[in-house]
């Protein structure tokens, strides 16, 4: 037989008439809103799902989107352990500044698994200003592939010195 009454999780006992109704109109608008139903009463009555707010869907980005321009050249020569980084929004040798030293990664798709990814990354990082509009000169752990040039790098935010 069903008991028609539900339990309050606050206080362990039964509830009845207005506030069983509610209660379950909380639960209702919970989970219509899509609520995690953690029901964590933290100020005020709200719940735990309801005070995290802000960026819903949209990722956090922790490194500085950057492409790699081609390896350092003379006319003649190219000196492909340095590669050329154009960081994005950096547009001057004042800017560059913050960035070196900072750690950067390419990261690439095999076609075999190794460690049970895909994935492989050849870390690097920035030495050095390249001219005066904002490029830099990088030093990866093994020098850049060919077909390297014109893909992305990330560049991280670390280390940092402030």
């Amino acid at each position: 037989m069903r008991n028609n009454h539900s339990i309050n999780h606050e206080n362990g006992k039964p509830e009845t008439g207005a506030a069983e109704a509610a209660s379950a109109e909380l639960r209702r608008e919970e989970k219509r809103r899509g609520g995690g139903g953690i029901g964590i009463g933290i100020g005020g009555g709200k719940t735990f799902s309801n005070m995290v707010k802000g960026r819903q869907g949209e990722r956090v980005r922790l490194y500085v989107r950057g492409s790699i321009l081609g390896y350092k050249r003379s006319k003649s020569n190219q000196y492909p352990n340095t590669s050329l980084i154009q960081i994005e929004g950096v547009n001057s040798k004042e800017e560059v500044g913050w960035y070196c030293g900072k750690r950067m990664a390419y990261i690439y798709k095999a076609k075999v698994k190794k460690n049970g990814s895909h994935y492989r990354c050849i870390w690097g990082k920035v030495t050095r200003p390249h001219g005066n509009t904002g490029i830099v000169r990088a030093k990866f752990k093994s020098n850049l592939p060919p077909r390297s040039m014109g893909a992305r790098v990330r560049v991280f935010m670390y280390p940092s010195n402030i």
